[in-house]
């Protein structure tokens, strides 16, 4: 695996764990509402990611 797909990895896991790590209260709060969420509504918002994440893929690639 090239060595920048460990890079991003690496970065990602560092961004998901700032959440709980610095506000566990809160972040437990989020992910409570966020599972009361109906299925769609976070399908929509799943997608919504994929795509930001993909065109900053393609931004910074160019």
């Amino acid at each position: 695996m090239d060595s920048l797909w460990w890079k991003v990895l690496a970065l990602w896991l560092v961004l998901e764990g700032l959440g709980p790590a610095l506000f566990p209260g809160q972040w437990r709060r989020f992910l409570f509402e966020l599972s009361q969420q109906k299925t769609s509504t976070l399908r929509q918002i799943g997608v919504v990611l994929v795509l930001l994440g993909g065109a900053i893929v393609v931004m910074v690639k160019n």
